[in-house]
């Protein structure tokens, strides 16, 4: 930068007890990049907000540890973001991040152990590590990935257990069995029986108790996963003296998906899905970081025919309805383009609970969701999106008998409008 002076400020603060009448100001500000400092100032100082600025006075002394965005948001003429809507998170009794590949490292060769370009480096135990840490030694040779790979090839399809690991695997709405099939992980026969299967059913990891290690033993019982696993050890180093085994073998340990399955990044759709695997007996997907699942949906009511996949159903819809997306818009961090969402910010995503929906629509709403292209195009606005469109007026029409003050025609376009200019500014 020559012949430019370069400024900076510090400001040193001390932090101390938050006094009960002290505010703290979060301003939206209508393009901040030509807001003059002043206006700023004088906002804070109690001056009436200019034009399309809106302000939310918090007590310092309410603000947790969790993140402040929600009191960002932006207020709408015609809110819908209340009661008797309920929290995502209210409405499952199980919900979880995925974990194949959370950790990275070497573990990941047997969480996702088919089709990698690369098995290296070598490792060796890392004393005093974090968990799951190994020290990194030197690359693998083409010659040593390409026999990896191709001993990761035969694990035969007995030992393969449906996963989802990027978010373009999938082809639609509801996950099938070819989905789950292209990254396959590691999966045991002696996991899907019962007394081993009914553990995986939970939010959390399994843990390493007394008869898992059992299924470590079972291994060389499968001799080409057995091959697989060996070769691992020899050219990657990778064994139980490296790390121990309830975190080598992580995969072993992961929960099953629930019934609804939420991308975590997206850049240029929206788009959830249905996993029917959670609905019924026999074989269960399994779910990497990418993604945030749901299960065991309470919002059920068997005497009208609400069982626990059509709630799943009705509220997957909702979540693509343009009500449900542009919540995922206004909680989730804008990343480089990219729509980044963790579980404390889908967890708070207001959805309509199934049952307060007219049995009448739905059966419509769900009808018109099967109708939807995947997946719903953010480069267009919504009102051009004739199949969305006609799944926003199903959701509109309940809102206003749910909410007297809402309007369904003014409220739709409002938001709407309001989710295409967030698109426009991520673009």
């Amino acid at each position: 930068f020559e012949g430019v002076m370069i400024a900076t400020s510090m400001v040193v603060l001390q932090k101390g007890p938050a006094p009960d009448d002290h505010e703290v100001l979060f301003l939206r500000i209508d393009e901040p990049g030509s807001t003059p400092p002043t206006a700023t100032y004088d906002a804070i100082r109690g001056s009436p907000l200019p034009p399309r600025w809106s302000g939310n006075a918090i007590r310092q002394s309410e603000l947790g540890a969790s993140s402040w965005k929600a009191h960002l948001a932006i207020p709408l003429q015609n809110e819908f973001r209340s009661a008797p809507l309920v929290p995502l998170a209210d409405i499952f009794a199980r919900s979880r991040r995925g974990s194949l590949a959370k950790e990275a490292g070497t573990v990941a060769l047997f969480e996702f152990p088919v089709g990698r370009s690369n098995y290296g480096p070598s490792v060796s135990k890392k004393s005093g590590g974090a968990p799951y840490q190994t020290i990194a030694g030197t690359p693998l040779t083409p010659a040593q990935n390409a026999g990896l790979r191709r001993l990761a090839a035969l694990i035969p399809k007995s030992c393969r257990g449906l996963a989802l690991n990027k978010a373009d695997r999938a082809k639609g709405y509801y996950l099938s069995e070819a989905d789950l099939s292209i990254d396959p992980t590691i999966e045991l026969p002696l996991q899907r029986t019962p007394a081993y299967a009914a553990r995986y059913f939970t939010d959390r990891r399994v843990a390493w108790a007394s008869d898992m290690p059992a299924l470590v033993a079972d291994i060389p019982n499968h001799p080409e996963l057995d091959d697989y696993v060996t070769s691992i050890g020899t050219e990657v180093g990778l064994d139980d003296t490296v790390l121990p085994q309830e975190q080598m073998w992580n995969v072993l340990r992961e929960p099953y998906a629930g019934g609804l399955v939420i991308p975590r990044k997206l850049r240029t759709t929206h788009h959830v899905h249905i996993n029917p695997f959670a609905f019924q007996n026999g074989r269960q997907g399994r779910l990497s970081s990418n993604f945030i699942s749901y299960g065991a949906c309470n919002a059920i009511d068997p005497l009208s025919g609400l069982d626990e996949e059509s709630a799943t159903t009705l509220i997957a819809a909702w979540l693509v309805s343009s009500f449900g997306h542009i919540q995922f818009e206004l909680e989730g961090n804008n990343r480089e383009g990219m729509r980044s969402i963790e579980k404390t910010q889908s967890d708070r995503i207001l959805v309509l609970d199934p049952r307060s929906i007219s049995q009448d629509r739905r059966k419509a709403i769900i009808a018109a969701f099967r109708l939807l292209p995947y997946s719903i195009r953010t480069d267009l606005h919504p009102s051009f999106q004739q199949e969305l469109s006609a799944l926003d007026w199903l959701f509109a029409a309940e809102l206003e008998r749910a909410l007297p003050s809402f309007d369904a025609k003014a409220g739709l376009a409002e938001v709407q409008d309001l989710l295409h200019d967030l698109h426009e500014a991520r673009r």
